[in-house]
């Protein structure tokens, strides 16, 4: 897609911006978007993540949006047992 790096942060910041903290989270199904050509796939989310942190990010923050926040949802509203995913960073 035309989409790039920086649009993404520039996302992440405005839901950041109105209160976002502990509700945004990734979508990594991948399929039915057109990805920034820097992230083709899953494999690639490690950029991202190194992105965030040059934008000053912190890796409390970074672990929020890319796992810990749809985690919490998960254990808040599904009430199934999940194991705690690797971190990311």
């Amino acid at each position: 897609g035309n989409a790039k790096i920086n649009d993404i942060l520039a996302h992440i910041a405005y839901f950041l911006e109105n209160g976002a903290e502990d509700h945004l989270a990734l979508g990594c199904d991948m399929d039915g978007c057109e990805l920034p050509k820097e992230i083709p796939d899953l494999s690639k989310l490690p950029i991202l993540a190194d992105a965030m942190q040059k934008a000053n990010y912190s890796e409390t923050l970074i672990e929020k949006i890319f796992y810990q926040n749809a985690y919490s949802f998960a254990q808040k509203y599904l009430r199934k047992e999940i194991d705690t995913p690797p971190s990311f960073l």
